[in-house]
């Protein structure tokens, strides 16, 4: 249908009436934010021009949606994001882009995040416990071999005056000073760092990625393992820049797949940042989240005046971890997620042989008992792994949490991908916590097998 002047204003002072009406006026210590777009609908691509509004007091300190006194204001463009969770939620995901008077992209700091333009509102709908993403990134924080993890905060968003429910504002994954603070990759690769992810691919950009040359184990159909360029952008990507990316890969697959693999001078340790590589392995397996090691994943590489070493992160996406997956046995505390291929050989995303052929190194294996057991020891005790869960979903009680599900009733429903469902909001923290403790148990046990 093609908007006319006409229609559009008809159709602009209905949706403003209608939200006149039904707009609901709250009181939150979470930051509160407004997103107008002037009644126009958001799509993914482009992003449309809008508003934002944050009110938000801090310390704890109760503010109001009717206030107009804001934290922060700015012009922006906004759309939606993500692929599973646009198409199967009802409560859609965001991204957008603060903007100067002229519409021009323009960097802000967000809640004392760093200052950027490029932002993002996870959308937490099936995790029905509402922290998974945050516990995750929380977690990952105290693997310190990881570098850089996205901030994020819990907000209360309304969008065109329409109450949205508890959303996670943060950090978009980026070559950035104030995010993954690499050197940015030169067109004649003179500098030559490089992004690059396990994800689905959008299917409408040339260049998107590369495939590896090794085909993935336990693999029951002719599935090959896709690596997407992420920085620089594939459609910003030189011919050179992208050479120099897929053969340096291509590298590190050969050294990974030859004889002397294990070699501590040859093989791979002179390629691989270990330390990270044990943490990204370890944070994986803690959360068993199954789009980890084959969705939602990112290496990076500095210059190799810096750094010559290919990294393991930064960390993403945990709304399908801890035990939110009733598929490919994401549900178990027991069992390695590394494993997936072996359980869903026939899956179109499937785990490249890097994890599989590093646990084949004694000295790997090594490394991740002893990394594990010390931190068991301090900052992943049960203790403090129930402490971080009581800490996040405190945020969210006397109100955010029950406003949530009023405006989503999902409470005590099966949602794609559940397999736990409480009947409330607190048995779904409950069940997290006990989850991830149950599943800590057991890699006590399997780690040092």
């Amino acid at each position: 249908m093609r908007f006319t002047p006409l229609i559009f204003a008809l159709f602009s002072a209905f949706v403003a009436h209608a939200q006149e009406e039904d707009t609901l006026h709250i009181q939150s210590s979470l930051p509160i934010v407004k997103i107008n777009t002037n009644g126009w609908l958001i799509f993914d691509e482009p992003k449309i021009p809008g508003t934002i509004a944050i009110i938000y007091k801090g310390n704890g300190e109760l503010a109001s949606s009717q206030d107009t006194n804001y934290y922060f204001e700015s012009p922006i463009g906004v759309e939606l994001r993500g692929k599973t969770s646009q198409l199967l939620s009802e409560k859609k995901p965001y991204a957008l882009e603060t903007r100067d008077a002229n519409g021009k992209k323009r960097g802000a700091s967000l809640l004392g995040m760093p200052e950027e333009h490029d932002w993002v509102m996870l959308a937490p709908y099936a995790d029905k416990s509402l922290v998974r993403d945050l516990f995750g990134f929380g977690l990952a924080a105290r693997f310190n071999h990881l570098g850089y993890i996205p901030r994020m905060r819990f907000i209360e968003l309304y969008i065109n005056e329409e109450y949205k429910g508890i959303y996670i504002l943060g950090e978009k994954i980026k070559r950035d000073e104030g995010r993954l603070n690499i050197a940015d990759f030169s067109a004649d690769t003179t500098i030559n760092s490089f992004v690059i992810k396990l994800d689905k691919e959008s299917g409408f950009v040339l260049n998107e990625y590369f495939n590896s040359r090794i085909r993935p184990r336990y693999a029951l159909d002719r599935q090959v393992v896709r690596y997407l360029y992420h920085h620089p952008k594939p459609e910003n990507i030189t011919p050179k820049q992208a050479k120099y990316i897929k053969g340096w890969v291509q590298a590190l697959e050969d050294t990974l797949s030859s004889p002397n693999f294990a070699d501590p001078n040859g093989g791979y340790r002179r390629l691989l940042d270990v330390p990270s590589f044990v943490d990204f392995f370890l944070m994986n397996e803690l959360c068993r989240n199954v789009d980890g090691l084959r969705i939602s994943t990112y290496f990076h590489k500095d210059d190799d005046r810096i750094d010559p070493k290919l990294h393991a992160g930064p960390v993403w996406d945990y709304n399908l971890s801890f035990g939110n997956a009733d598929y490919c046995n994401g549900y178990m505390t027991e069992g390695w997620a590394y494993d997936f291929n072996k359980v869903c050989g026939k899956d179109y995303w499937l785990v490249p042989f890097w994890w599989e052929r590093l646990r084949e190194d004694p000295a790997f294996r090594q490394m991740t008992a002893d990394r594990w057991q010390t931190l068991r020891a301090t900052t992943l005790s049960n203790e403090a792994i129930a402490q971080l869960v009581d800490d996040l979903s405190g945020q969210l009680k006397n109100g955010p949490a029950e406003r949530n599900f009023q405006q989503w009733d999902v409470m005590g429903k099966k949602i794609w991908p559940n397999y736990f469902v409480g009947k409330t909001w607190e048995e779904e923290v409950e069940q997290l916590k006990k989850w991830t403790i149950a599943r800590a148990t057991w890699l006590d046990v399997a780690i040092v097998k």
